[in-house]
């Protein structure tokens, strides 16, 4: 069968919840051009600030909650991991954001 971890080269990746930006860092050492996002502006100005001159690599705070707006862009793979902080407040929608930001490929996959 298909292996569970697609081959990253030349994806474009979305971490969701990136905090220190573990996977997504892995995800872009790997080839992907990734878009590291959290709900937290300070940790979104840390990962630019640490990683910012890296080619492939963009940042974004980053509301679940959002609506995306018509023509969202779509990403090949979506990641997350330790998503459910106790401090979030209100609901998180993963499936929604899944399906609103994958992009319609047979290769393309949410990783959680």
């Amino acid at each position: 069968g298909e292996p569970l971890i697609p081959d990253m080269n030349g994806r474009r990746v979305l971490e969701v919840g990136s905090g220190v930006g573990l996977v997504g860092l892995a995800c872009h050492s790997c080839g992907a051009t990734v878009k590291l996002t959290d709900g937290e502006a300070r940790l979104v100005e840390a990962l630019r600030e640490h990683h910012g001159d890296k080619h492939g690599l963009e940042f974004e705070v980053f509301d679940w909650n959002d609506d995306p707006r018509e023509g969202a862009e779509l990403f090949e793979v979506i990641i997350g991991s330790d998503l459910f902080n106790p401090k979030c407040e209100g609901e998180v929608h993963v499936p929604r954001l899944v399906c609103q930001r994958l992009a319609r490929h047979p290769m393309a996959r949410a990783i959680f």
